[in-house]
């Protein structure tokens, strides 16, 4: 990321013959040693669920009133009396009992049935789908650069080496 050799840290604390920049985000401690943050970032990429939209079935029943016309019949039973007049046969005579005359009438019979005539589906598709993120990670790079022409980089280990250049510590 950058380069600490020629920036300024704030106050200056002193080891031995060397000077040592200090700040806020360069620990020191009171044997005069300097701790520089190596700092390397990661990323994690992950997933969560967000709701997008949905639809909302609503249902409902509706009266409609209707009209049917029927033909109906109704029987009456009437009784007159006529008067007349003609000589009695045998046959009148042997007219005894009891005649029952019944009426019927026809009456409206209403019978419903209720049938499904339609269905309304309602489903989901899901898709499966593969983004690429795109992004950028930082991380410290520390140049350590002696003055008198030596150059050392310091291993993970803490281990010192001399190079010929200028060191590059990285992690």
């Amino acid at each position: 990321m950058g380069s600490v050799s020629g920036q300024s840290f704030g106050t200056t604390a002193s080891a031995g013959s060397s000077q040592f920049q200090t700040g806020s985000n360069v620990a020191s401690t009171e044997t005069g040693e300097v701790a520089i943050p190596v700092v390397e970032e990661q990323i994690n990429v992950g997933k969560r669920e967000v709701e997008s939209g949905g639809v909302r079935v609503n249902t409902r029943v509706e009266e409609t009133p209707v009209q049917e016309q029927v033909n109906l019949r109704d029987e009456q039973v009437s009784v007159q009396r006529r008067a007349v007049d003609r000589p009695a046969s045998e046959t009148d005579f042997q007219q005894q009992g009891t005649l029952e005359v019944r009426e019927r009438d026809e009456q409206a019979v209403v019978a419903k049935e209720a049938r499904v005539v339609e269905e309304v589906v309602v489903s989901k598709d899901i898709e499966q789908r593969t983004e690429t993120i795109q992004d950028t990670v930082r991380r410290t790079d520390v140049d350590i650069e002696e003055t008198g022409g030596r150059t050392r980089s310091v291993g993970l280990d803490g281990t010192n080496d001399t190079l010929g250049g200028t060191g590059r510590l990285t992690t």
